[in-house]
C-alpha cells in the first residue's frame, strides 16, 4: 500500500479518544499559563510536559517551559507534580474557597462591608 494513502486514511479516521479540551475553542485565558491551567482543569488524569506542550501548541522543544510557567502554581499547591506528571489539585480550590469565606465572615463581624468585586 502507498504510504501517502496510509497517512491520509489515518488522518481522516475519527479519533477514538475524545477529550474535553479543544484547542480551537475560545480560550478562557489568553496567556500560556492560563491555557495550561484550563487544560489541567479539564482533564481527569495527570499529564506529562510533552502532552501539555502539544495540547496548548507550545513548540515541541520547550517542555521545560511547562515547568517554568507552572512553578508558581506548583509552589502554591494548585498544581501537583509527581514523577514528571502534572495534575490540577482540585482540593486546593475548595480549601482556598473555605479560607475566603472565613475571611469574609471575620471582616463582616468587625463591621467591614465586603463586596464581591473588591473595593467600590
Amino acid at each position: 500500500m502507498n504510504p501517502f494513502e496510509q497517512m491520509s486514511k489515518a488522518l481522516a479516521r475519527k479519533r477514538r479518544v475524545q477529550t474535553t479540551w479543544q484547542p480551537g475553542a475560545e480560550p478562557k485565558s489568553k496567556s500560556r499559563t492560563g491555557s495550561i491551567r484550563d487544560l489541567l482543569k479539564s482533564t481527569a488524569r495527570p499529564m506529562s510536559a510533552a502532552e501539555i506542550a502539544f495540547d496548548v501548541d507550545l513548540p515541541s522543544h520547550t517542555q521545560n517551559l511547562v515547568w517554568l510557567l507552572l512553578k508558581h502554581d506548583i509552589k502554591m499547591g494548585r498544581v501537583l507534580l509527581q514523577s514528571g506528571m502534572y495534575a490540577w489539585n482540585f482540593e486546593h480550590q475548595s480549601a482556598e474557597a473555605t479560607a475566603i469565606r472565613a475571611a469574609i465572615k471575620l471582616l463582616k463581624k468587625h463591621g467591614y462591608a465586603v463586596t464581591k468585586g473588591g473595593a467600590p
